[in-house]
């Protein structure tokens, strides 16, 4: 089952403000009569680890110490109106502060460069903003002026990292501020970087196995699973996060009435009323997503943002299940115009979502849109591998031979009829390209079965051509489908085997071909010719004495009646 990693927007979960990262400059209840006491000279330095050299690290400070005539005065000042303080001027480490990040972050822009606004690699730049430098084990920054900063990375190829927040402070032991040289002691602090999954797209068909590949009748409806895997998180003015999956050849989205058929229980208004949202085991309600579904494209969409902004209240729908697995299920079925054999009726679900929800991007020019597939297999007894040639491995002959072949000849207009058991009591229905399980031996006498989903099937003749007497032997077909990893790693039709055997009489004059593989270019040597008696030639019951005994009789009978009617002559006169 493939499994792809995608681009995620940089902050996924705001809410994971990490234990491991640094907590926002914390001070003692006391903190306005604390001994410590410092210079707007101080500096400190940053470390973060955990980041894959070749990133690109950003800080900005949100929190900075305040100081009054050049020295520390035991309070910090929150640069953001969004980020508030409590009373201790510690900014407030809860939910709130995740808030209050996501409206910092959004309210941060990129230049056409497309780096930050302010942000800058001199380290003798103001310090408001700046880039981390990648070191042997991580990523450092010195002479830090005391304060609190936000650490966002980018460029990361198959994961994101969260937020990180992170502090330069000062330092009291034993109640009084230790002095290094003349400078007082600064806490210089290392945050460890949480790696986030960047979310994936998987795609499977329910065949009862968890599967991306599945076997199916023309007719059937087979369900569908796209999962999405982590929900990303948008705190910018332009989240884009939707799934598009788009039917193949031989695949139609179903609709009402087909699965009426199946349940008729359900209710739904249209065909966006079948598709199911969940996330983990909840159902979601429609309030939560858009579908639509184009049967002229065999495009379904389903978005998740309808409107710009990145909070629930503003457009992305999904705001309150962040990180969690999402996974959209609907239905769809096999049609007349399906692919047989080797060739897959596929269909194609791909993810479009910001990897960065500031910056405004689309669908159609995003060069790195996850996909998923999956492969849809129908068969016939064609012998063919791509069944575009009627050359049936199932044939119907009569009593003549061919002269020149020294075979019996085809005989058409041979019903027979195919049932799903042995005892030939449940009709194999549903399949249009076999209607009501009928079979009619063409011109050549083949019997050409289409749209056969791999398994055990029944043969029987049910009505024989004129002049012909029925043939009541019961053929046993199995087909069998043998998959195999593709280098997508997706599982394909490696190749198929078909069985047909005589189960009346015993005798194995039956067909089995094996491995009829996607590189088959022609018919399997192999065919079974089911055999016609004429109703003129069946053997006479009894022997000749019989015929002689007949005719005496009719001529006693005729003798005995001329008799009679003479004798009543003769008493009339």
């Amino acid at each position: 089952m493939k499994k792809i990693k995608k681009l995620l927007a940089m902050l996924l979960a705001m809410t994971m403000v990490l234990g491991m990262s640094a907590t926002v400059l914390a001070e003692n209840e006391d903190a306005a009569t604390s001994p410590a006491t410092g210079t707007a000279e101080d500096k400190g330095t940053i470390e973060v680890k955990g980041i894959e050299e070749g990133e690109t690290v950003y800080a900005f400070q949100v929190v900075k110490a305040v100081y009054e005539d050049g020295k520390f005065n035991s309070k910090y000042q929150s640069l953001y109106e969004a980020l508030k303080l409590n009373d201790n001027s510690t900014a407030i480490l809860d939910e709130g502060l995740a808030d209050s990040l996501g409206q910092i972050k959004a309210g941060l822009t990129k230049g056409e460069d497309g780096q930050w606004d302010g942000v800058s690699a001199d380290a003798d730049a103001d310090f408001g903003s700046f880039t981390m430098t990648a070191s042997d084990d991580g990523y450092t920054k010195r002479d830090v002026p005391v304060g609190s900063y936000l650490i966002l990375v980018e460029g990361a190829e198959n994961h994101f990292y969260a937020p990180i927040i992170v502090s330069v402070s000062y330092v009291v032991n034993d109640g009084e501020s230790q002095v290094e040289g003349s400078s007082l002691l600064i806490s210089s602090q290392t945050a460890w970087a949480k790696v986030i999954d960047k979310p994936s797209i998987d795609k499977t068909a329910d065949t009862g196995n968890e599967t991306d590949t599945s076997s199916a009748n023309v007719g059937d409806l087979i369900t569908y699973a796209v999962t999405v895997d982590p929900i990303p998180a948008y705190d910018g003015a332009h989240p884009r996060f939707n799934i598009v999956d788009t039917l193949g050849n031989g695949l139609a989205f179903a609709t009402v009435e087909d699965v009426q058929k199946i349940d008729p229980t359900v209710t739904a208004e249209d065909q966006t009323d079948l598709i199911k949202v969940y996330v983990g085991d909840t159902l979601l309600s429609k309030d939560h997503y858009t579908a639509t579904i184009n049967n002229d494209t065999k495009e379904l969409k389903v978005d998740f943002v309808k409107s710009s902004g990145g909070t629930k209240e503003n457009g992305y729908m999904l705001y309150d299940y962040n990180g969690q697995s999402l996974k959209v299920v609907y239905q769809a079925k096999i049609t007349d115009e399906a692919l047989m054999n080797s060739s897959a009726n596929e269909n194609t679900a791909k993810l479009n979502y910001s990897k960065d929800s500031n910056v405004e991007s689309d669908d159609e020019n995003d060069p790195d849109t996850p996909e998923a597939k999956t492969y849809t297999y129908t068969f016939d007894l064609s012998g063919t591998a791509t069944g575009s040639e009627v050359t049936s491995i199932v044939n119907k002959v009569g009593e003549e031979v061919d002269t020149e072949t020294g075979e019996k000849k085809p005989l058409p207009g041979a019903q027979f009829t195919l049932y799903t058991d042995a005892a030939c009591e449940y009709v194999y229905s549903g399949n249009t390209l076999v209607p009501d399980g009928v079979v009619t031996s063409g011109t050549n006498g083949e019997l050409v079965i289409r749209g056969l989903a791999a398994g055990t099937y029944y043969l029987k003749e049910t009505l024989a051509p004129t002049g012909y007497s029925l043939n009541t032997d019961v053929y046993k077909i199995v087909l069998e489908a043998n998959y195999k990893k593709d280098s997508n790693q997706d599982d394909v039709l490696d190749f198929w085997n078909v069985e047909i055997t005589n189960t009346t009489t015993g005798k194995t004059d039956g067909v089995d071909i094996d491995h009829l593989t996607s590189e088959s270019t022609e018919a399997p040597d192999e065919t079974l010719n089911i055999p016609n008696t004429k109703l003129s030639s069946l053997p006479s019951t009894g022997g000749i004495g019989t015929t002689i005994f007949t005719i005496g009789g009719c001529a006693l009978m005729i003798l005995a009646a001329g008799l009679y009617f003479a004798t009543r002559r003769k008493t009339a006169k």
